[in-house]
């Protein structure tokens, strides 16, 4: 799965790559085996689940203030939320 002995994939797997010459002087396209990488969730799927938490963040808030609002007295409606972003360093 990794290393200098890993799979390669099917069909085209040798392809041009920039590197140092001989003696480290020149740059030089060479030729050597790759296997392609995919990154998943890509970076668009990262984005659109973080606006749809932030969607669903902004109507429990909404919820909690018309909550509030309602003057009930049968239940208690703290304010206690989520983090917003918890996906940013909190530190």
């Amino acid at each position: 799965s990794h290393g200098p002995r890993a799979a390669q994939a099917d069909g085209d797997t040798w392809r041009y790559r920039a590197g140092r010459g001989r003696h480290g002087a020149a740059v030089v396209e060479m030729r050597g085996p790759c296997c392609p990488v995919t990154y998943y969730p890509t970076s668009g799927q990262i984005a659109a689940a973080r606006r749809a938490y932030l969607d669903w963040w902004g109507w429990l808030l909404a919820l909690q203030a018309a909550l509030r609002g309602a003057g009930l007295v049968s239940i208690e409606v703290t304010r206690a939320m989520p983090q917003m972003e918890p996906w940013k360093n909190s530190s």
